[in-house]
């Protein structure tokens, strides 16, 4: 994800990094939760539920995403339909019940993310609780978000005028620290191949749309945890295992860089490292040469027919590699040859 992570929204808007993007939710202060919330190991059902019916106790299978970089478990009966990548990577998978509504919605690499926040007189906050949650041991990157928690399952609400609308997903982070809110963000940033990651219900509206689901009072908000939907829900949540990030420089990157020289444009290639070889694909040609590790640094040389060489020399960080570098060759008439310093370049796994 290659930006800024926009927020977490309340009272504040979360300032972060990584790329035009949001994150976050988790384990609180009575202030930023309102009453006690409950907390269970992964996939345990809570204590006053009653006990698991048919569809809960039935087959299980695992579902593992097609990138490869994920894997949860959903009774028998339930589908996941093909996914749907757009033109930044974000691949987006419906988990659909029987009879093919959309309970649940997975995304790898999402990007894009985030919004305005809380507007007073415009989209004002209301209370906000987590009412229920369930511990995910998920890898994280490291957050400066004041509200951020380990990554959990969570059930929360907002008190909207008349309402009580519920958010129930993946997050490593509170809505708000103020105890208010005017929106639910289930995003958490993985330090995994897939960054960063959605998992949250869906819900169908009575205009047609799906998302957050509505309820009468809090009292109804808290009696759907005793149904058999929600212990489902929470249980396939709960169960998302991340593919670890490969070690080292191992795997197939995008490559971003910065470089202003208009002769040969580095960004949007792929970078492709496997067993101390490397290669970057490039319209018309393949670099080929070598990637070495010399202490903490990796640095990355190939070149191609066409005469045009790529140097990169950076280190590896929760799995996307940084540095700076130089590229060069002959220009297609085959007169004086060109360098271009890189200032900088990022490639992220793919």
């Amino acid at each position: 994800m290659a930006g800024g992570i926009l927020g977490r929204t309340g009272a504040m808007t979360i300032a972060g990094a990584l790329v035009c993007m949001a994150v976050l939710a988790g384990c609180t202060s009575p202030s930023a939760t309102g009453p006690a919330a409950a907390t269970r190991s992964p996939g345990e059902p809570s204590a006053d539920s009653p006990s698991p019916t048919a569809t809960a106790e039935s087959a299980w299978v695992a579902y593992t995403t097609r990138d490869g970089l994920a894997t949860w478990s959903m009774p028998a009966d339930w589908t996941v339909g093909p996914p749907a990548v757009d033109e930044l990577g974000t691949a987006t998978y419906d988990v659909d019940a029987p009879g093919g509504a959309t309970r649940l919605v997975f995304q790898d690499k999402v990007m894009g993310l985030g919004g305005p926040g809380c507007i007073p007189g415009t989209r004002p906050a209301y209370p906000y609780q987590t009412l229920d949650h369930t511990d995910v041991p998920l890898p994280v990157t490291p957050s400066q978000y004041p509200g951020a928690v380990p990554p959990r399952v969570a059930y929360e609400s907002i008190a909207f005028p008349g309402r009580v609308s519920i958010g129930l997903g993946i997050t490593d982070g509170l809505q708000s620290t103020d105890g208010t809110a005017c929106e639910f963000l289930h995003y958490v940033s993985t330090a995994t191949a897939a960054r960063i990651i959605s998992f949250a219900a869906q819900y169908a509206a009575a205009d047609g749309t799906w998302g957050d689901r509505t309820f009468a009072d809090l009292d109804a908000a808290q009696a759907y945890r005793q149904t058999t939907e929600y212990r489902t829900l929470v249980r396939i949540l709960a169960s998302l295992q991340l593919r670890p990030a490969a070690a080292g420089l191992e795997g197939t990157y995008d490559i971003v860089e910065t470089a202003q020289c208009g002769i040969f444009d580095l960004t949007g290639q792929v970078l492709t490292v496997r067993a101390g070889r490397a290669t970057i694909t490039t319209p018309g040609q393949t670099l080929a040469g070598t990637a070495v590790q010399q202490g903490a640094r990796w640095v990355v040389s190939v070149s191609g027919a066409q005469s045009t060489r790529v140097d990169l020399t950076g280190t590896v960080s929760a799995g996307v590699y940084r540095g700076t570098g130089r590229y060069g060759g002959i220009h297609a008439g085959g007169q004086t040859g060109w360098t271009c310093d890189i200032p900088s370049f990022t490639a992220s796994p793919r």
